[in-house]
């Protein structure tokens, strides 16, 4: 590798020096429009979303459909990333546009954790319907838990669980199994 790098390092000044001066003046004006056309290409891209900001970050679920209506009932300017979805607003309107969503009652969509043992239980429901709503909201606690972190997404978690016989409980122990599905944020 190091013997081919030497070896075009040593062939360029014998490739200009063969070359016109016209040729060599052409060639050079050449690169230099090149340079200069990247340049200009990579500032009008950088900043072409200048001034835009994201709403909300990534992790936040939030309706994205119930937040472009009420963008649009207002007549809030927006634009939508092509690349990641997200909604972005003008920098400077950010704090409003966050407000006028928070007073149309936009909120983030969470997994239910404890608020499902606040139902009202109709009278005469099952100890199974009590036991599966005691389970999904422990999974939602920890889902809920989990999206927390920075470094997730969004996290779905299933507690596994599996029927203790007498049998089975006299012979060894049994303790719940838990699965859990996270999707990292991508940096």
């Amino acid at each position: 590798m190091n013997a081919q790098i030497k070896k075009l390092t040593q062939a360029f000044p014998a490739f200009r020096l063969r070359l016109a001066d016209n040729k060599r003046w052409a060639l050079m004006a050449g690169v230099g429009l090149a340079v200069a056309a990247t340049a200009i290409i990579v500032s009008v891209l950088w900043t072409g979303n200048r001034g835009y900001v994201s709403l909300y970050g990534r992790q936040e679920n939030l309706p994205v459909s119930q937040i472009v209506t009420v963008l649009d009932g207002e007549k809030l300017s927006y634009r939508i990333d092509p690349q990641s979805g997200q909604i972005l607003v003008p920098e400077d309107e950010l704090s409003k546009t966050r407000m006028t969503l928070a007073a149309k009652g936009v909120q983030a969509i969470l997994p239910s954790g404890y608020e499902l043992m606040d139902k009202d239980e109709v009278l005469g429901s099952s100890q199974f319907v009590q036991n599966v709503r005691y389970k999904r909201s422990l999974e939602g606690e920890l889902a809920q838990s989990i999206m927390s972190l920075d470094a997730v997404e969004s996290a779905r978690v299933r507690r596994l669980t599996k029927k203790v016989r007498l049998w089975s409980a006299m012979s060894r122990k049994t303790a719940p199994r838990w699965w859990c599905a996270c999707t990292t944020a991508r940096s």
